[in-house]
């Protein structure tokens, strides 16, 4: 049954106009004849505000606003179009309120009022829910931005304000997105198939980032430069072919590690190498009976001579009768052994190589060590001074940035550079890298 209305001046039912309630006056309804006269009655005056009471006119909350029932549904559906914080669009879809007043109102009674705090989760139910935008993982855009000059930042289009560049790594991803929009009236189909290129959109965002972060982290976009392909090319100068070839070969492993645990791993496989060689070697001369690493360069020495000798006995023979010719020793020293030069002691025989060492320039200017590293690779010790001379020398203009290429002479064959570098390295006069 429809609400009956009566006047509170004549008391007699109001039909056919809607009554007239009084602002100021709680529950106070005129007749459009008795506010046409200007009754008074009680604290009731004439000149009081007054408003037309329809049936979308009722009042939802007690406020001095007066929001009717027709502002209230029509606020509710601007916002639900329109999205809360467009109160611009909100108040032009509610006509009869500002865009202030539109803000107000739904903060105090939908957000912060009774309805609000019955709808809207709790602080404590908002932390308990799993955060999944994947902040972290697109936090690389956060880093600090590269060191460039301003002319390797235009010649790679690198913009350090915003850490960008003009044109990035999969530079169309934001086609997916681009033209999707959201429709109050989109059914669950549109729905996800929206969602689904917003997540395709966000994998190959996350790719991009790796891949930038990878760059940062290993130096690649300063190399990228043409000043840094320069620099890069003097560094790979000074890396050895094995060297080279490794690196080569653990590119793969770059994006699973950090750059110092790169370099750590590498220098750790160099490391293991050297002691592999290195136990080759001993096993080497524990073949030979030898139990003792001062017994080494003893039989290093000898070997040497005894090359040596073949090589000697050879050439000598190919320009003779092909006899091979034979090295032999002074009167006196078999007079002193009393024995032939076939049966000469060990000891002996590379106290003959020392001294035949010593005859020779430069001999006097090697230190112990060095005497023995001359004995054992069978250098000269005047070819050893300017070997090492002219090591020591690129060396330092190397460690000044001028590239230089290490200089040998011809007839030193690998093994014996090998050598001279390890020893000059021990010894303190390079360094290893």
């Amino acid at each position: 049954m429809e609400q009956q209305h009566r006047c509170t001046y004549c008391q007699l039912p109001i039909k056919g106009c809607p009554p007239l309630q009084c602002i100021k006056c709680n529950e106070f309804l005129l007749c459009v004849q008795c506010f046409s006269c200007g009754v008074e009655a009680g604290s009731h005056k004439a000149d009081h505000g007054y408003r037309i009471e329809d049936e979308n006119s009722v009042l939802l909350f007690s406020n001095r606003s007066a929001w009717n029932g027709l502002e209230e549904e029509s606020l509710l559906d601007a916002v639900e179009q329109c999205s809360i914080g467009n109160w611009e669009d909100i108040s032009d879809f509610v006509k009869t309120r500002t865009a202030d007043e539109c803000q107000e109102h739904f903060s105090a009674y939908f957000i912060n009022g009774n309805i609000g705090k019955a709808t809207l989760p709790s602080e404590s139910l908002l932390k308990k829910v799993a955060d999944h935008t994947a902040e972290k993982e697109l936090s690389a855009s956060a880093m600090v931005p590269v060191d460039l000059t301003i002319h390797e930042q235009q010649e790679l289009g690198y913009m350090p304000l915003r850490d960008d560049f003009e044109t990035e790594y999969d530079d169309d991803a934001e086609s997916l997105i681009s033209s999707v929009s959201w429709d109050y009236d989109d059914e669950d189909f549109d729905i996800a198939f929206k969602l689904l290129q917003v997540d395709r959109y966000r994998q190959r965002l996350k790719e991009r980032e790796h891949r930038k972060k990878i760059a940062k982290e290993f130096g690649i976009i300063q190399n990228s430069t043409s000043v840094g392909n320069k620099r890069n090319q003097i560094d790979k100068k000074k890396h050895s072919k094995d060297e080279k070839d490794l690196r080569e070969k653990m590119q793969p492993f770059g994006r699973f590690h950090r750059p110092t645990d790169y370099e750590q791993m590498f220098n750790s496989l160099q490391r293991e190498k050297r002691l592999k060689n290195r136990i080759k070697e001993l096993f080497k001369y524990r073949r030979n009976g030898l139990m003792r690493v001062s017994d080494c360069a003893q039989f290093e020495t000898a070997r040497l001579v005894r090359e040596k000798r073949k090589e000697l006995n050879k050439q000598i023979g190919n320009i003779g009768s092909g006899k091979p010719a034979s090295v032999s020793y002074s009167k006196k020293e078999r007079d002193i052994s009393g024995k032939d030069d076939s049966s000469l002691s060990f000891s002996h025989r590379i106290t003959n190589a020392v001294m035949s060492l010593s005859a020779m320039p430069g001999f006097d200017l090697l230190s112990d060590r060095e005497k023995k590293l001359c004995n054992s690779i069978s250098v000269n010790p005047s070819t050893y001074i300017t070997v090492k001379a002219c090591v020591i020398k690129d060396y330092l203009q190397r460690r000044q940035g001028i590239p230089v290429k290490i200089r040998f002479p011809n007839h030193l064959d690998k093994s014996q550079r090998r050598k001279i570098l390890t020893f000059l390295s021990d010894s303190g006069w390079i360094s290893s890298t």
